[in-house]
């Protein structure tokens, strides 16, 4: 049987609040336990509880070292995402969220940086920086086979090399950043209470 994602899970939730069969469409009949108020607030009080931990719990970035060392780095030069395709293997991790994840710390250090793309819109790109270039990352404009010209990055050997080199310290900067906003979060909601109970308290004042 299929998951539901979170967005299916709170659309079957809505229709059993309206007494709707989620899987049918049908209207449930009086007797069916589906119609009864108290089953249909445990199962939404479930499923909030569960997506509450999920945000609280965010997943940690690891490695598996013994796999990191297996690792063929190329003699070609590669794009962002066929290096982290072939890192994604040793990695809990899926390449779309290691892309992001090795970008944020190339940038963070300086290896890369956010400007527009004046050949794109002015969209934000990310381009090489002169630091980024003495490790191998090069930044240049090709043309496509349909004649459009575009900015395109691309990691050396070199390049390829050092990232992989870098791993425990791109783990330690995503995770000590999750730890932050962990932080963060915890202080948003203490401050939320004690704001509650000032309000409170001027209210009995009152």
């Amino acid at each position: 049987m299929r998951t539901l994602n979170q967005e299916e899970s709170i659309s079957f939730l809505r229709a059993l609040a309206k007494g709707i069969n989620p899987y049918t469409r049908s209207e449930c009949r009086r007797t069916d336990m589906l119609r009864d108020p108290k089953i249909v607030d445990g199962i939404h009080e479930v499923i909030l509880s569960f997506i509450d931990l999920a945000k609280k719990n965010k997943v940690m970035l690891q490695f598996d070292r013994f796999a990191v060392k297996e690792i063929e780095i190329s003699d070609e030069e590669k794009t962002i995402g066929l290096l982290a395709e072939f890192i994604s293997s040793t990695s809990n991790f899926s390449k779309t969220r290691l892309i992001r994840v090795i970008q944020d710390y190339l940038v963070y250090f300086g290896y890369l940086e956010v400007k527009p793309d004046n050949l794109d819109h002015n969209s934000n790109k990310k381009f090489a920086t002169p630091k980024g270039e003495k490790i191998g990352i090069k930044t240049f404009v090709q043309t496509s086979s349909n004649g459009k010209t575009y900015h395109c990055t691309r990691y050396s050997t070199a390049a390829q090399q050092f990232v992989i080199s870098q791993l425990d310290e791109i783990a330690n900067f995503f995770n000590n950043s999750i730890k932050l906003s962990k932080k963060k979060d915890d202080e948003v909601e203490e401050w939320e209470i004690v704001d509650l109970e000032t309000d409170e308290n001027d209210e009995v004042k009152e």
